[in-house]
């Protein structure tokens, strides 16, 4: 399934569950990304390519280190869960 069709389905998904909280939501035309912006501030990114990479971002605030992220695109960190794996940023309040 290409990169378009998997973000057709996720823009499905978030608009029959999550309408009611989501302020907008925007599929960009130039690359492959679904962006969600929700009531209370947060952003989420749904990134997928033609070849089976994907990332999922979520941004809790405008500080750079206020985000989690899950993808299956890097093999260069020493994880248990690659390639699917999960990176959470430090928060700068501790």
């Amino acid at each position: 399934m290409d990169s378009r069709r998997k973000l057709q389905l996720a823009y499905n998904v978030l608009i029959k569950d999550f309408s009611d909280i989501i302020r907008e939501i925007i599929v960009h035309k130039d690359r492959p990304v679904l962006e969600a912006t929700f009531q209370n501030e947060i952003i989420l990114h749904i990134r997928y390519n033609d070849y089976g990479e994907y990332t999922y971002c979520v941004i809790y605030s405008p500080n750079p280190d206020d985000q989690m992220r899950f993808d299956n695109y890097d093999d260069r960190w020493d994880v248990k869960t690659r390639p699917h794996h999960f990176l959470e940023l430090p928060h700068p309040k501790g």
